[in-house]
């Protein structure tokens, strides 16, 4: 897979916004239960990363985990460096 810019990354992030607010709503959780979730879809990557799957599989994990990590951030603010 080629590289891809920060737009197309961002895109699909938000893609993954909207797929996980159309199935789940708001859904608002506390930060130790996104770390949960964090936790969990990294065991999924670690599986997926090593076993014989194709790159886009890894990455959807990837761009699932990336997601996570935003929803917990707009609902619990960042810091910024």
């Amino acid at each position: 897979m080629d590289k891809v810019t920060r737009d197309v990354v961002y895109a699909a992030i938000d893609g993954e916004l909207t797929y996980q607010r159309n199935k789940f709503g708001d859904n608002p959780h506390e930060i130790d239960a996104f770390a949960t979730y964090i936790r969990q879809y990294s065991v999924v990557l670690d599986e997926t990363a090593t076993s014989p799957n194709d790159p886009r599989a890894k990455l959807a994990v990837v761009r699932k985990i990336a997601a996570i990590c935003v929803r917990c951030m707009e609902q619990h603010g960042v810091p910024t460096r």
